[in-house]
């Protein structure tokens, strides 16, 4: 919970043009997809080209 309090804070300091790339980056690592796993191919990790998710 800890965690959550501190991404909040940082994302209210952002300037507006700068929150895109916290959208971005959470969506890239996986952090913000569904727990349904139907958008898993979207994560993009540099140096883990061939990633495959499981259980």
């Amino acid at each position: 919970m800890t965690s959550t309090h501190y991404i909040g804070d940082t994302f209210t300091q952002f300037p507006a043009e700068k929150t895109g790339l916290i959208v971005i980056s959470f969506g890239k690592l996986g952090l913000s997809l569904p727990v349904n796993r139907s958008l898993d191919h979207e994560v993009d990790i540099k140096g883990f080209d061939h990633l495959e998710i499981g259980n």
